[in-house]
């Protein structure tokens, strides 16, 4: 199991008004886990709503078939609903892996040195740095989902959120006079949308996956922030056999 390369760490050999602080840290670093938990659930949620839609697409049968007019309005609906799952699970997906750098980037020692001094900083900035090359635009994409309902309903937020260029890649013709704004679009297993913060120019395009490969680089960045806390784990567990008089682990 993921969980289990969370690294044990002897809290009662480090300095008493450390350890109160130090075990929020450990927890910190097992709520990255839970948002990889959550983000996989968000997948299968993705893929059965992919699956079902397309499913309610077929039962409508070609026009004129035989049912009629209401076995295709019950495979509208029935498709309307679970594409509107399909969002759900990207909206989520995007929300979690914005929770998964909002962790991952206020993990701090300020309270701990002698905790800090045992953690592997180089190994922390690294995966840091990981996830912000993987995952460019998460708060962009956050923000925009946080606000989406704003946007749409006042033309001048809209308009400042829409581009003119971009979108050809999902096959939406954009120009100067016809701008568009993408509140949350889906292609394949890539996410879109339009978003200008205030301190950019002009909106752009902002993508993100949910597919298997987004969770394996999510597992990577959170093996590496364990791998970070290893020396931290052999450092205290090898103190706690010294003040229990045993001898060190061979």
């Amino acid at each position: 199991m993921r969980s289990n390369a969370i690294p044990t760490i002897m809290i009662q050999v480090l300095p008493e008004e450390e350890r109160k602080h130090a075990l929020h840290i450990i927890h910190v670093v097992r709520l990255l886990n839970l948002e990889i938990e959550k983000i996989e659930a968000d997948l299968k949620l993705f893929e059965y709503g992919k699956e079902k839609a397309n499913e309610a697409f077929t039962a409508g049968g070609p026009p004129g078939s035989t049912g009629g007019v209401d076995r295709m309005q019950r495979a509208f609906e029935d498709q309307a609903l679970y594409s509107h799952w399909v969002h759900i699970a990207v909206r989520d997906a995007a929300l979690n892996i914005f929770h998964f750098e909002d962790i991952l980037t206020t993990l701090e020692f300020k309270e701990c040195p002698k905790f800090r001094s045992m953690v592997d900083a180089n190994l922390l900035r690294k995966a840091r740095s990981d996830f912000s090359g993987a995952f460019p635009d998460t708060r962009r994409i956050r923000d925009n989902i946080g606000h989406s309902g704003e946007f749409a309903a006042r033309a001048k937020r809209s308009e400042e959120n829409s581009v003119s260029s971009g979108l050809e890649q999902f096959g939406m013709q954009t120009g100067p006079e016809s701008s568009i704004k993408v509140g949350m679009g889906i292609s394949g297993n890539t996410a879109y949308t339009t978003y200008k913060s205030t301190h950019e120019a002009e909106a752009s395009v902002r993508t993100f996956d949910l597919s298997a490969s987004t969770i394996r680089k999510l597992e990577e960045i959170f093996l590496q922030v364990c791998a970070a806390f290893q020396p931290a784990s052999d450092q205290t567990r090898a103190l706690n056999r010294a003040a229990s008089g045993l001898p060190p682990d061979p």
